[in-house]
């Protein structure tokens, strides 16, 4: 089964619209940067902006195809 589509997220910080988006440990979103995050996965980018951790936001979510934030 595949998963991709638009969502509403928990962002874990202040994160700008259009960011790629990994996961914290507490399962919230975090902004990855390509180049920088290379260990970690990229699982979608953010259609909305957060301003703060604990705000609730637009994303679009790719887990058919994660890749590393290279």
């Amino acid at each position: 089964m595949f998963v991709v589509g638009g969502t509403k997220i928990v962002a874990g910080a202040a994160i700008g619209e259009g960011a790629l988006l990994g996961t914290s440990s507490a399962g919230k979103a975090v902004a990855l940067v390509a180049g920088t995050d290379t260990t970690k996965y990229v699982v979608g980018a953010l259609l909305t902006e957060s301003g703060a951790d604990g705000d609730i936001v637009t994303a679009v979510i790719n887990c058919a195809a994660p890749g590393r934030a290279a």
